[in-house]
């Protein structure tokens, strides 16, 4: 099995790049669709974060609201870093267990979206690294689109690696610069380049 790790920053189209190779092929595993889960189920997670940040970041259901969490955490260096010490290794046993899963059920190529592959140290799940790459303005609009702020957008931003440090670890590195046909044409190449090999 050949293990492709997609990451990015915010808004680079890291999700589109997954369906794409999803559509071609690929089993996909999305880390924050992961994430969400353990904000979610998690009972110790959910405990430590409250017990952090207080009781303002749960839902009057009682469950973690997503947005109350990011405008505490992403704020600052040192909350984003408690999150992610949190929340983190519970998302990578998730990861772990499905890309052993796949193993099993005899899956050629395996793709881990995962939006901080690198910051949480794991490029030695993957046999390669994709990094997407966007322009900041296109992905301002396009998170703009989906209710973000342009505080909010650059704050996260921050608290990623820069698009030069990513492309340090990558295999390759695929900008999405041209628009979807122009990704999918680039993805597609590489993805019959890679499942040749």
């Amino acid at each position: 099995m050949k293990v492709i790790g997609i990451t990015g920053g915010i808004g680079s189209g890291k999700t589109t790049a997954a369906s794409i190779l999803a559509k071609l092929g690929a089993v996909v595993i999305d880390a924050d669709r992961l994430g969400h889960q353990v904000l979610d189920e998690d009972r110790e997670v959910i405990r430590a974060l409250v017990g952090h940040f207080g009781p303002s970041i749960l839902s009057p259901g009682g469950r973690i609201d997503r947005q109350a969490l990011a405008g505490k955490a992403f704020g600052n260096p040192q909350e984003t870093a408690f999150l992610n010490c949190i929340v983190h290794p519970v998302i990578r046993c998730r990861v772990e267990k499905l890309k052993q899963e796949q193993q099993l059920l005899g899956c050629k190529v395996l793709v881990i979206d995962a939006p901080l592959l690198i910051e949480a140290g794991w490029t030695d799940l993957v046999d390669d690294v994709w990094v997407i790459t966007a322009p900041v303005e296109p992905v301002l609009r396009r998170l703009g689109k989906k209710g973000m702020s342009r505080k909010q957008v650059l704050e996260r931003m921050q608290a990623q690696l820069a698009d030069e440090q990513r492309r340090g670890y990558a295999t390759e590195t695929i900008p999405n610069d041209t628009g979807l046909a122009g990704l999918e044409n680039r993805i597609s190449r590489l993805f019959r380049h890679y499942a040749c090999q």
